[in-house]
């Protein structure tokens, strides 16, 4: 209220009364104190969305927060918790804090720094739990120790109410911001509102941070793949010309050398000066004939080097069995093949590889690892298929550069390349085994007419 008085006075100038007027300014200091409210939450805002544009780390943008909140609502203490990736379902002390009195507030800060909060515990973990904000005054099951295991601290502390509020991305609860207050607050909606707000513009550079580190993260790893592409392209170029090397140097220093051979024999047949029997004449023939089928033999393996035929004519599994006996033959080892899939569980680029993978293995069993016998074995397992190809040779140390040469690395690339793993395992004296797993794609089946 807002009263004047004026006394009154009659002809002798003595007091006969007074006379006056009284206001009743409750509108007014109601309209005052919601205009400063709402001031208030619009400057909160302001000053955090300033501060979460602005901030450069996820502590930097809490701590200063928390500052500003504490300051202009005037609470004692305030403090966060971030829920880090690796466990999801825990939140705990950042070490980030606002406190205008850290001896009254000791005890609480002692037991806050030695938790974690998962989603059945305190009130941090109700946050946790439903992704919404809590905010309590000191009464009933808040004063329960085992739900509530700071409530003895907080209540030592003199704090009257608990505010927690989730800094959230998409669904998931990032940070949780907790307040002390001196005063009862469950009922103020006007600052539970003005937090909430706040509280959304720190979500907000969250997920703005969120975006950066994933940004980064995807440049990181294209920048990776595409140094491994540029690699796996190099060696590949090498590979081909280093292949292309070898069969000149074949078809140059073999074929052709064996190839003159049968010409020399032919020209010395057709310009013979004498008569020849037709025994004669037959060994001679078939002198040229064998000469010119084993040509036409190693031309033939020359050509499955360069393109497995086989696959397109046996399949999968009757390509890998060929490819053992021939390796059995031209090597001298015992191979056993073992197939429990189908040639439908490969697409022809799976096929390919598997193919590609053995044709090199059994090779290097034969060259280096001096075994008698080779295991092979092609499962499905669920969606994968697995390959094994086990010798029982003198093996080696896998990781001290034994092993490591061309062959290997481009099995390695061909099977990353249908996003599949090989894996070398290897002993000294207790022989090798390749393992490769690779993805089923199963073969697309033409359609069949109707007609």
């Amino acid at each position: 209220m807002r009263d004047r008085g004026l006394p009154r006075f009659d002809e002798q100038n003595q007091i006969i009364g007074y006379i006056g007027s009284a206001w009743d300014l409750s509108d007014q200091k109601q309209a005052i104190e919601a205009a400063y409210k709402a001031s208030r939450q619009t400057r909160l805002e302001h000053i955090v969305a300033v501060i979460a544009n602005s901030a450069t780390t996820v502590r930097d943008a809490l701590q200063r927060s928390l500052d500003v909140i504490c300051e202009t609502m005037a609470f004692p203490v305030g403090h966060a918790l971030l829920i880090y990736d690796d466990e999801p379902g825990l939140a705990k002390p950042a070490h980030i804090l606002y406190c205008k009195d850290m001896k009254r507030f000791a005890t609480l800060f002692e037991v806050s720094q030695a938790m974690s909060f998962n989603p059945q515990l305190g009130a941090p973990g109700e946050v946790l739990r439903t992704g919404k904000p809590n905010v309590h005054d000191m009464k009933g099951k808040y004063l329960d120790t085992n739900q509530y295991p700071r409530a003895a601290a907080v209540v030592e502390a003199g704090l009257q109410g608990g505010l927690h509020f989730p800094v959230v991305v998409g669904s998931k609860v990032e940070a949780i911001v907790e307040f002390g207050s001196d005063r009862p607050v469950e009922s103020d909606e006007e600052l539970i509102a003005t937090l909430t707000a706040a509280c959304e513009r720190l979500s907000r550079f969250f997920e703005r941070r969120r975006a950066q580190i994933m940004f980064l993260k995807q440049k990181e790893e294209l920048e990776t793949s595409a140094q491994q592409l540029f690699a796996v392209a190099g060696r590949v170029v090498e590979s081909q010309e280093e292949e292309r090397r070898r069969i000149a140097r074949e078809l140059h220093d073999d074929f052709s050398q064996r190839l003159a051979i049968v010409n020399m024999k032919i020209t010395r047949l057709v310009g013979h000066d004498r008569a020849l029997s037709a025994g004669e004449l037959n060994a001679d023939l078939e002198e040229v004939r064998e000469s010119i089928s084993s040509v036409a033999e190693d031309l033939h393996g020359l050509s499955r080097q360069l393109h497995p035929a086989r696959l397109e004519l046996l399949g999968l599994i009757g390509a890998l069995r060929a490819q053992c006996a021939d390796i059995e033959r031209a090597g001298g080892i015992r191979i056993l093949f073992e197939a429990q899939a189908s040639n439908e569980d490969a697409s022809p680029p799976v096929a390919t590889c598997l193919y590609r993978v053995l044709q090199e293995s059994l090779m290097n069993v034969a060259k280096h690892s001096e075994s008698q016998i080779a295991h092979v074995t092609l499962l499905r397992l669920g969606e994968q298929l697995e390959m094994r190809v086990r010798d029982e040779g003198h093996g080696f140390a896998v990781g001290e550069g034994a092993g490591e040469g061309i062959g290997l690395t481009n099995m390695e690339e061909r099977v990353s390349l249908l996003n599949g793993k090989l894996i070398v395992n290897s002993t000294p004296g207790k022989g090798t085994e390749i393992l490769v797993k690779l993805p089923v794609h199963t073969r697309v089946q033409p359609e069949q007419s109707p007609h």
